[in-house]
């Protein structure tokens, strides 16, 4: 049973609104990319859109972390889900009086992720706020936090995918306005009693800036690892699950009901590392953790290639066996979440010992910078090798990146230096 402190009003009011925040993007990610491909029939052209997309993660978020350090992350946080809400619903509106290209679409789509990067970060800087001024215990807070995000990612994709087979992949976008909507509207209603604090936080970060964050991201080691370790792992991540799956299942006719399925699949694994790391995530080496769970990863998407590979082959000759492989695919996306999952929670652990919490807006969105740095490259080349057919090479990549991931980390003992010396300030 969690302590009573953990379900502060504060905290669970962030918690809601992140919810909201994480599915709308959930149904982005799905509906966007599919929708894209509908209507070019070009997995490159589908790559182009999602790569230049996610340019702003990189460019954006170098500028948007002192920003949220002087200004008060509430309300940083409100504007660009606010924002955000009306950029996703100008798509189906420009679609609906034939306005809308492909160069409109991309620009919006990149308009979007855009405002999302300080949008996330700013909740993402408020939550060791609240945890260090509620004493919530930071292990369970943490848990917690991705036990929810896992939810709106397993809610997500079912919704999408149902409501894609019934209505189409661009009115899915609606409901997506929709969720950043509520996401505005409990931020502002709910955390008024924040604005307090926050006004003290800003006086107090004022002084803080971009040069002093680089000062110390100099001189702690730690942090580049960490953010080099993400970057490897989220080129797979960003390539598989906003590209590699939409694709194949359009090239295997696939319904869009499997698509949600085994996104929703890849939910539950990571809910169910979450609500592992909750409870025991105190007891655990997160060195082993960083070390093993690649090689966990590297495991499920061998899975995926062989229910692609195992329908190339069979199903031709056994038509039957067409009703199988999606379950394979689900299966290998189960196994694939369940050692995703956990890394995510233990970054937002380690940031938040790590980095004082002044800069923590700038050195958290430096952080975001670099870890977003490479998925543009990893998810054209996911549409190279997808527009050619050749399943087998994108894999293998995916394959060298993951086990790259796995060397970042250093032995035992030299980890044990880094955190100590990332904790003494």
């Amino acid at each position: 049973m969690f302590p009573k402190v953990v379900f502060s009003r504060r905290f669970y009011l962030l918690t809601l609104a992140n919810i909201f925040s994480k599915l709308g993007n959930s149904l982005s990610e799905i509906a966007i990319p599919l929708f894209v491909y509908q209507i070019t029939g070009s997995a490159v052209a589908t790559a182009s859109v999602v790569a230049i997309a996610q340019l702003p993660n990189v460019l954006v978020g170098l500028a948007s972390g002192p920003f949220i350090d002087k200004f008060s992350p509430r309300t940083v946080s409100m504007c660009c889900d606010g924002l955000n809400a009306l950029t996703i619903m100008l798509i189906p509106l420009l679609f609906s009086v034939e306005l809308l290209d492909t160069t409109i679409l991309t620009l919006l789509v990149v308009l979007s992720k855009a405002i999302d990067v300080p949008g996330e970060t700013a909740k993402q800087v408020l939550l060791p706020q609240i945890i260090k001024r509620d004493k919530l215990p930071q292990e369970k807070a943490n848990g917690i936090t991705a036990m929810t995000d896992n939810l709106a990612d397993l809610l997500g994709p079912a919704i999408a995918g149902i409501l894609i087979a019934t209505i189409g992949a661009l009115y899915v976008l609606v409901i997506d306005a929709a969720t950043f909507a509520l996401a505005v509207g409990l931020i502002y209603f709910g955390l008024r009693c924040h604005t307090k604090t926050d006004a003290a936080i800003k006086a107090k970060n004022a002084k803080s800036s971009f040069k002093q964050s680089w000062v110390y991201l100099r001189q702690h080691k730690g942090v580049w690892r960490l953010a080099v370790y993400s970057m490897l792992i989220n080129i797979v991540a960003c390539a598989l699950l906003q590209l590699t799956l939409q694709v194949i299942s359009q090239q295997y006719s696939i319904n869009e009901a499997w698509l949600g399925f085994w996104f929703s699949a890849f939910a539950v694994g990571t809910s169910l590392t979450s609500i592992a790391y909750t409870f025991i995530g105190h007891r655990l080496s997160h060195l082993r953790l960083l070390q093993l769970t690649p090689i966990g990863q590297v495991f499920g998407l061998s899975v995926i290639f062989g229910a692609v590979l195992f329908s190339e082959r069979l199903t031709a000759t056994l038509p039957f066996l067409a009703e199988i492989w999606p379950v394979l695919i689900a299966l290998g996306m189960f196994v694939y979440g369940v050692n995703l999952g956990v890394g995510s929670v233990i970054d937002n652990t380690l940031l938040q010992k790590w980095v004082p919490e002044p800069i923590q807006g700038t050195v958290f969105s430096i952080y975001t910078s670099l870890r977003w740095a490479g998925v543009p490259l990893g998810t054209m080349m996911a549409g190279y090798f997808l527009q050619r057919a050749e399943t087998a090479w994108l894999f293998i990549c995916f394959t060298i990146l993951l086990f790259l991931a796995g060397f970042v980390w250093p032995k035992n003992k030299s980890f044990t230096a880094i955190e100590a010396a990332e904790t003494t300030r």
